[in-house]
């Protein structure tokens, strides 16, 4: 209370962040030795449940593993190449297999998130549904379609937010709902830090980037980190991107267990 060099919404962030960890960790991680590891291991090998979830889409689930426990995953590309809409393809994919998910949107409000589950969901043209102009066949395909997603464990938070803030809600989501199958937080670019002023934006996102991976092991979740790629892939020859393509690389690049990068051949050229 005494330190003047943060602000209230800083003060009430780390006050609320101590508070949801004293009430949610009921015992410190131990070590366990080699010989627990091991037995954990081949107990694995007898289970009916798979260790990983499907994230439905079968090619993806062959290169990641699916979505699987403590790993921070980065979704890239430029500017309207699909990066939302791939992660919120596998979050709507592994929800409606009853797996429990959390979605933080700090570009798209709730509505406009619920518009496209629902889009994905009945087939129906997005642009009609966020013009609200359907037939009356279509309205009825909606409202089925609508009544089957809301039974969906996905919980949605939209707004500005910091990263205490995203930890916070995800810690209070576990320990009032139970354990999460994953993640989302679109974007790293919008998350605001929750550390000491004066940082360069490189130190923030370091910072945004430690605490998300740290998040993800902490809660024994995946996490789905969308990031944008530097605007030198537009003029380049080759389309296709690298790890130095990404903005502040060095921390996504370190911190990450998978980065995915999406392109839009089209976007490049139509003609393709």
């Amino acid at each position: 209370g005494y330190d003047i060099s943060k602000s209230a919404d800083e003060l009430r962030a780390e006050t609320m962040a101590l508070l949801t960890d004293a009430v949610t960790r009921q015992t410190d991680r131990a070590g366990h030795s080699l010989d627990e590891i091991m037995r954990d291991l081949m107990d694995g090998f007898t289970r009916d449940q798979p260790p990983a979830i499907s994230t439905g889409l079968c090619d993806l689930d062959a290169i990641i593993y699916g979505v699987r426990k403590e790993r921070l995953i980065t979704i890239a590309g430029r500017p309207g190449h699909g990066k939302s809409a791939l992660a919120l393809t596998i979050a709507r994919n592994i929800v409606r297999n009853n797996h429990a998910g959390l979605f933080f949107s700090m570009e798209m409000s709730e509505e406009e998130l619920g518009q496209r589950v629902l889009s994905m969901t009945s087939q129906i043209d997005g642009a009609a549904i966020q013009t609200y102009q359907l037939s009356a066949d279509e309205l009825s395909t909606a409202a089925d379609a609508a009544q089957q997603a809301g039974a969906w464990p996905l919980t949605i938070h939209s707004g500005g937010f910091t990263l205490t803030d995203i930890r916070t809600r995800t810690l209070q989501h576990i320990a009032e709902y139970g354990p999460l199958a994953f993640v989302v937080v679109d974007y790293i670019g919008l998350v605001r830090p929750s550390g000491r002023k004066g940082q360069t934006r490189q130190q923030e996102i370091g910072e945004i980037t430690r605490g998300l991976k740290a998040l993800a092991m902490e809660c024994q979740t995946d996490v789905f980190m969308l990031a944008q790629l530097n605007r030198d892939i537009e003029g380049r020859e080759s389309s296709i991107p690298t790890l130095a393509d990404l903005r502040e690389a060095g921390d996504i690049e370190n911190d990450s267990n998978i980065v995915i990068f999406v392109i839009n051949p089209e976007k490049f050229d139509p003609n393709t």
